[in-house]
């Protein structure tokens, strides 16, 4: 079925340009850190390109589990194996010239790229990762998702935000808690290439790639033989193209082109690595998201005096009182939520909507504790622990990948036609 296009007015162009340029003019003139400003317009690509490549780990998970539908899960796959080629040259080049995993060395700048995802195993991981992948199911959205819907005008997700930030607050006492007593730690970081070496390790992560692929192809060909396989309806806007008219730029079939059309899965895992390169290559840093809320929602706190500063939250208070714009991972944050709402405003699909209803307010308030909780006590969501992990050669990647889909299943079949966002399925 396809839809009717959405108006792309001139003004609304003029207007996103602007605002990018005034984005501009503010960074110079504030006088941004180079790894603010690159953290701050990789941002922007971030939540760009969600929506516009519908990257979305979160509706991926739920159309496979529900539906048996694994098109999105593919897509999030084909993001993986990019992310793999497009950092093995970076770790390797860094090895080469000398550098350590970040974990092996004092040095702030003498490390490789990226490697300060690779994190030990343990209760923290297991269980932040399976929390967070409960309550990612239930919003339909991961950190960036929620970001990126917030930036094209869904209201329900600042709903779902407020709630992340109060879940980050215990989720960082107990993890300081649990690391400081060694509580549930099974291994160290385990960095794969300094086990196996740099070609084995892309060469058996590739393959853990296409295992998860064949995996999802034997589930969707059993849901189908069962009857219990849905078609999820991929709705575009009609494309416009008349020949016998002469070509104008402003006409609708053309801003539809460079504005609207869905880029494809293997467009989007590109651009997705290329942004992965260029901020690995400058700032030596991977991406991470929800867990990195914590640090405004601490700031906010012990602004309004509620509560005393401890020694669970003294690092990340100090980072954010050196400034907003000190704090790369906050800028990249307001950089999702820009670069969505720059794709809402240039595409005519920015609408502000409250889907909340007083009944499942409750299970989105649970699902934004959960994930805000489970991101820090993880030290990462989807993207910092599972998805940075794992392009990032990290073991610990791969183990949150499997808690998190196990917490994902759960929170299907638990809340399986109890919330919209988790329709009834086979």
């Amino acid at each position: 079925m396809e839809k009717s296009l959405p108006k792309v007015s001139v003004s609304n162009i003029a207007g996103s340009l602007l605002l990018i340029l005034l984005i501009y003019i503010f960074q110079l003139y504030q006088s941004v850190p180079l790894t603010s400003a690159v953290q701050l317009w990789t941002g922007i690509a971030f939540g760009y390109l969600i929506l516009r490549a519908n990257v979305d780990f979160s509706a991926g998970i739920v159309e496979f589990f529900n539906a048996g539908n694994s098109y999105q899960y593919n897509s999030l796959l084909m993001l993986f194996a990019a992310g793999i080629f497009a950092t093995v040259g970076i770790h390797y080049a860094a090895f080469a010239g000398g550098a350590l995993p970040a974990y092996l060395t004092a040095s702030s700048t003498q490390f490789i790229p990226g490697t300060q995802t690779v994190a030990p195993i343990d209760l923290n991981l297991l269980l932040g990762s399976f929390l967070f992948g409960v309550g990612m199911v239930i919003n339909r959205g991961c950190g960036s998702a929620t970001l990126a819907n917030i930036g094209q005008g869904n209201g329900r997700y600042l709903f779902t935000l407020f709630f992340m930030l109060v879940g980050t607050i215990p989720g960082q006492w107990i993890q300081t808690v649990f690391q400081k007593n060694q509580v549930g730690h099974l291994f160290d970081p385990i960095y794969l290439p300094e086990k196996i070496g740099y070609i084995p390790t892309m060469i058996v992560s590739l393959a853990g790639i296409g295992l998860l692929f064949l995996i999802g192809r034997l589930y969707e060909n059993d849901r189908k033989r069962n009857g219990t396989f849905k078609e999820v309806e991929q709705v575009g806007p009609a494309e416009i193209n008349d020949p016998k008219q002469p070509f104008n730029f402003f006409e609708r079939r053309n801003l539809y082109v460079l504005f609207q059309k869905d880029w494809s899965r293997s467009a989007g895992a590109f651009i997705f690595a290329l942004v992965l390169v260029f901020q690995l290559t400058i700032t030596k840093q991977t991406f991470t998201l929800t867990a990195t809320v914590k640090k405004p929602a601490l700031y906010l706190l012990q602004s309004s005096g509620l509560f005393t500063e401890t020694a669970a939250f003294q690092m990340p208070l100090e980072e954010m009182n050196q400034g907003l714009f000190a704090n790369p991972d906050v800028v990249f944050l307001l950089g999702i939520l820009l670069g969505a709402f720059i794709y809402s405003m240039l595409s005519g699909t920015f609408i502000w909507r409250m889907n909340l209803s007083g009944k499942e307010a409750p299970y989105f308030i649970v699902s934004g504790l959960l994930m805000g909780f489970g991101a820090v006590l993880a030290n990462g969501c989807n993207v910092g622990a599972v998805y940075s992990g794992i392009v990032n050669f990290s073991l610990s990647g791969w183990v949150a990948l499997v808690c998190a889909f196990t917490g994902a299943f759960v929170s299907m079949s638990v809340f399986n036609g109890k919330v919209h966002t988790i329709q009834k399925g086979g």
